[in-house]
Parts: structure tokens; C-alpha cells; sequence
């Protein structure tokens, strides 16, 4: 199941990674555009998030895409379950 995670208050470092997520995308999407109706976000915050996913290099992942990096690691479990070891430390 999914468990709810929350960081202290006053905490940014509880959850580094999601707070430097939340920086870059009022950095570099919500400071740059002011939407003039709610469907105008929705649709410029789609085109953001397949920007982010498929296009953005990111630094804490050797400079690669983060669908990159997914589908390398797809790619080993495949591979490793093949060879019938799955070293991923990933639920199947």
C-alpha cells in the first residue's frame, strides 16, 4: 500500500528530494507563466511534466532523462530475471 510520508515542520531536509523537486518547477515553470484560466495550467503543466520526464537532464541522474534511467533499470531486471537473479532490490 502507500504510506503517507511527512517532514517535521520547519524541515526542509526530512524529504531533500521533493522539496529540490518543488524548487525546479516553480523555478522553472510556475515563475515564468501566469495562466490566464485553470484548463490553460493544466494543459501548459502537462507539456512541464513530459518536458521534465522525456527531455530534462538531470544532474543527480549522470546527466540522463529520468525515463532513461527507467527503462535501464526495466532493462536489468529483465535481464536479471532471465538469468533468475533479480538484484534490483525492487518489488516485482
Amino acid at each position: 500500500g502507500i504510506t503517507r510520508s511527512l517532514s517535521r515542520k520547519g524541515c526542509p531536509y526530512d524529504n531533500a528530494v521533493v522539496e529540490s523537486t518543488y524548487k525546479s518547477v516553480k523555478v522553472e515553470f510556475v515563475h515564468q507563466y501566469q495562466f490566464e484560466t485553470l484548463a490553460q495550467l493544466r494543459l501548459e503543466l502537462f507539456d512541464y511534466v513530459h518536458w521534465w520526464n522525456y527531455l530534462r537532464l538531470h544532474g543527480t541522474l549522470a546527466y540522463e532523462t529520468p525515463i532513461q534511467i527507467r527503462q535501464q533499470r526495466l532493462a536489468k531486471r529483465i535481464l536479471d530475471n532471465e538469468r533468475g537473479s533479480d538484484t534490483s532490490g525492487e518489488a516485482a
